[in-house]
């Protein structure tokens, strides 16, 4: 990524923060695949995005599978409205273990407004449709962030049931 990330996230004419949520997906962000297997961390790039965004904004969301990272910040002023922040990664590498391909997921409600943000790195190349509607797939059915009460059927029905829900707070 560039050293200063301001042009891609801000749209102010000065060159501001405009929006109240931001969502960053990438893909081997600073790092490629094979480094990020062995170190997952992506404190330096949330600290790139918390400097280009400004103080006016919080990280209160984030989760990483290898190279594979998704990024939620929130204007500080909304951040009291933000609840049920909850985050899942599904793998779709090497046997469905090894996170070189999958999806990161951030899902949170402001005020009674739930939000999904999902980034996916699924399989390359024009020979491997099946293998990416698989992927899709297989995100879809296992990422345990549905809203409160719902399952993966009954969220495309719009019914209520018991969910599989991953509760760790960010």
């Amino acid at each position: 990524p560039p050293d200063d990330l301001r042009q891609w996230l801000l749209s102010g004419t000065g060159g501001e923060a405009t929006h109240d949520l931001y969502a960053i997906g990438t893909q081997e962000a600073g790092r490629s695949i094979e480094m990020s297997l062995l170190m997952p961390s992506k404190a330096r790039w949330e600290a790139h995005l918390r400097d280009a965004l400004g103080d006016d904004y919080e990280c209160f969301g984030c989760q990483t599978l290898a190279a594979i990272h998704v990024a939620r910040f929130a204007r500080r002023s909304l951040l009291p409205l933000v609840s049920d922040v909850r985050t899942a990664y599904v793998a779709t590498g090497f046997a469905n273990t090894l996170g070189n391909k999958g999806g990161v997921a951030v899902s949170f409600q402001v005020g009674r407004t739930s939000f999904l943000v999902v980034n996916s790195h699924l399989a390359a190349h024009q020979h491997a449709v099946k293998q990416r509607n698989s992927n899709y797939h297989r995100i879809e059915a296992l990422l345990p962030l549905r809203p409160r009460g719902m399952t993966a059927p009954q969220v495309a029905a719009g019914s209520s049931g018991a969910d599989g829900s991953n509760d760790d707070d960010v």
